[in-house]
């Protein structure tokens, strides 16, 4: 048997059906069912009110590539430590950010002599 990890919701669930079936009082019954119930619903409720406005941090990292997108000329190779250099970050932050960039269409990635990576924009260069 799979050892999937069972959910709040899905273990209320399970309670209620146990429960529903038990030979008990009435009043307890539906007390126990009205509390899962309102559980559920509660759950339910805070996973509707998640966010899907990008963090703080997203929001910067999507200016940045917007930025670097503009500043980029047509058909030049553009190597991550050199941009990563020119924008004062991380190469680390640097390849997400442009790798986003290829993945939306917006740039091409490519590789130089000697096997290194490389980004450009509109046609390839020649004779790099």
């Amino acid at each position: 048997m799979e050892n999937k990890k069972m959910t709040k919701k899905e273990k209320f669930n399970t309670l209620i059906n146990i429960v529903t079936d038990l030979e008990i009082d009435e009043n307890q019954k539906e007390m126990l069912l009205d509390f899962m119930e309102h559980e559920i619903d509660l759950l339910e409720k805070k996973n509707s009110h998640k966010s899907t406005k990008p963090t703080k941090k997203q929001a910067e990292n999507i200016e940045l590539s917007e930025k670097i997108y503009n500043e980029m000329e047509e058909s030049v190779y553009y190597q991550p430590k050199a941009l990563a250099e020119s924008y004062n970050i991380s190469t680390q932050k640097i390849v997400p950010i442009m790798t986003k960039l290829v993945k939306e269409g917006l740039i091409t990635k490519g590789k130089l002599k000697g096997g290194k990576v490389a980004y450009f924009k509109g046609e390839e260069p020649k004779g790099e």
